[in-house]
């Protein structure tokens, strides 16, 4: 059997599907469109994450390439949708004899999310992490990622140096990493997340070797998507000179970016191009190329509140308003759950839906048996429309709800 036929085997076995050896004969269009059939939610308005086509299946599908490699390379961007791939990689793939596939992100639709589900096999029911902020019972105050802080209304403590132990991942799964030491593999960690912070969800790297980005130039790059691509194939290339087997693992954050300038915008730097040109420079018959992403982004109107901000004045809430972009948790004080809701029907309006938590489990967003709830809000807010009050006007897109293009991701793979 051919590599090529044991990595189609692979996939079947992992994403419950006989399509993949098929979308290469350029029918990826008319998988992803019944994958969105499936999927679509006319109570919610968008589209339910998808369990088969999972991007949380990703970590037994790279664990199961490790007989057959000796040199995993996995190029993990940060927030590219499965509609931008249509439009702007596709071409570049098909030049390249590339396979490739649609994915379904989890929900919320966000990176710790994302990123934790695909790093230890687990949605987020299992693992805990509902989004980018989230109350935490053990300090009794809600959690920023992004800051790596407790927020209590408008102040911030941050835990670069606690004492006490954070513990955001409660699946006690192993991660990645983990599995492919004992199969004697070298893992590498390639991180684009922070200059002086690394990516906080510093569990999810257990097992790798952590290479983060510490150059004075870091915000600089991150404007400039061609150079910070560079940056991550010329550390590879070092880093496959190294004798043994290997995975390395470059996490190429263009979240910012494209929240900023949009998906238009990133394309004018032929990235996928250049991408796809180094894999076939240096393809090895022991060696594969793996391009993956965590979730999406859809295109996002200022509609001059921003919820955030709004929420810190609001002296019903008890904690910090929480969760994901374009779904937000809320957490009203005892009594306030009235007063709470209908503050934020009157702010949502007709840009999205006001639920209570337990329609995340009606809806099947998240199980029933959920793991530590609590760190849910009450209320949830779920964006439909381009103008709900998620972010301040700088950002031309954003993500953490139900769009198509929050939801589905593109799986690129060359078999040397």
């Amino acid at each position: 059997m051919t590599n090529r036929n044991k990595v189609c085997e692979l996939f079947t076995k992992n994403f419950k599907s006989n399509l993949f050896p098929v979308l290469t004969n350029n029918k990826i269009d008319d998988f992803f469109w019944d994958i969105k059939k499936r999927n679509y939610s006319t109570e919610l308005l968008g589209f339910l994450p998808d369990k088969k086509q999972s991007i949380v299946n990703i970590y037994n599908f790279i664990y199961d390439l490790a007989p057959v490699f000796d040199e995993i390379i996995v190029f993990a961007f940060d927030a590219l949708s499965f509609e931008y791939y249509l439009s702007s990689i596709e071409k570049d793939a098909q030049n390249h004899n590339l396979s490739a596939s649609v994915l379904s992100s989890v929900f919320p639709s966000t990176s710790t999310t994302s990123w934790v589900s695909i790093h230890t096999g687990t949605t987020p029911s299992e693992h805990g992490v509902y989004g980018t902020a989230f109350y935490l019972k053990e300090f009794d105050k809600s959690y920023n990622w992004i800051f790596n802080a407790l927020a209590d209304k408008e102040k911030f403590i941050s835990l670069w140096k606690q004492e006490q132990p954070l513990v955001l991942n409660l699946s006690k799964k192993k991660t990645l990493f983990q599995r492919l030491q004992k199969l004697d593999f070298s893992n590498f960690y390639l991180d684009s997340h922070g200059e002086e912070n690394p990516f906080p969800l510093l569990g999810i790297m257990q097992g790798a070797k952590h290479i983060p980005y510490l150059k004075s130039d870091f915000n600089d790059l991150k404007r400039k998507p061609d150079k910070l691509l560079s940056y991550f194939t010329c550390q590879t290339s070092k880093l496959l000179k190294k004798k043994g087997k290997k995975l390395i693992w470059n996490y190429i954050d263009v979240d910012d970016y494209i929240h900023e300038n949009g998906y238009e915008k990133l394309s004018k730097y032929n990235l996928w191009k250049t991408l796809f040109q180094y894999w076939s420079a240096n393809k090895s018959s022991k060696r594969v190329f793996v391009m993956i992403s965590d979730h999406g982004q859809t295109k996002q109107v200022y509609s001059g509140i921003n919820i955030l901000k709004t929420s810190i004045l609001n002296n019903d809430l008890i904690y910090n308003s929480a969760g994901a972009g374009r779904t937000m948790f809320f957490y009203p004080k005892n009594g306030k759950y009235k007063s709470v809701k209908k503050w934020l029907e009157k702010i949502v309006s007709d840009s999205g839906f006001v639920l209570d938590k337990k329609d995340l489990f009606k809806y099947k967003l998240l199980d029933k048996n959920a793991v530590a709830q609590e760190r849910i809000g009450d209320l949830i807010t779920l964006a439909t429309k381009p103008n709900f009050p998620s972010a301040g006007a700088k950002y031309l897109s954003e993500h953490g709800s139900l769009h198509s293009e929050e939801i589905y991701v593109p799986f690129v793979i060359q078999v040397g």
